[in-house]
């Protein structure tokens, strides 16, 4: 059993922060009661919780025998029986595969979590810290993207269970 993490980039965390350096500013600069100063405080602290909580969460693939789990707010539990291909491909650039309209999670620079269109048209579930290469795993249902950044030992461990042509 393999297990790789994604950690998601270091501007979510700037994000956040900012979020409270201006929160803070208008809270001191803002005419009003206390009481108001400490309720917006409150919001803006949350926010920018939430936003740490939600986004800035590393995600753990696990691949052994029964198949690949992912952890995280939409983890997946995928047996390689409802596998129908998975191969490595080496120029996502110019793929069919190569994510192109976020619908719904998160892209920064390179990296992407959440569920996209393809260029072929069909949604998939991505999970990328890198853009040029990415191993694909096709199910009746639905098509994910994982390329780590080792995305070698990726491939080797999905070797292991399932031959990559």
């Amino acid at each position: 059993m393999i297990e790789i993490t994604f950690r998601p980039p270091n501007a979510i965390l700037f994000v956040a922060i900012g979020v409270v350096v201006v929160g803070l500013i208008s809270v001191f600069l803002k005419r009003g009661k206390l009481a108001r100063k400490l309720t917006v405080l409150v919001i803006v602290i949350a926010v920018a919780g939430g936003i740490v909580l939600v986004l800035y969460r590393s995600t753990t693939l696990t691949v052994g025998g029964e198949g690949l789990q992912m952890n995280g707010l939409s983890g997946i539990d995928l047996s390689w029986d409802d596998v129908e291909h998975a191969y490595l491909e080496t120029n996502l650039g110019f793929s069919e595969y190569r994510p192109t309209v976020r619908t719904r999670g998160i892209a920064i620079g390179e990296y992407r979590s959440g569920q996209f269109l393809l260029s072929n048209g069909d949604s998939a579930r991505v999970l990328m810290e890198r853009s040029d290469q990415a191993v694909v795993i096709v199910t009746e249902e639905l098509t994910y993207l994982f390329a780590p950044s080792e995305i070698e030992v990726l491939a080797e461990a999905i070797n292991e269970f399932r031959q990559l042509p």
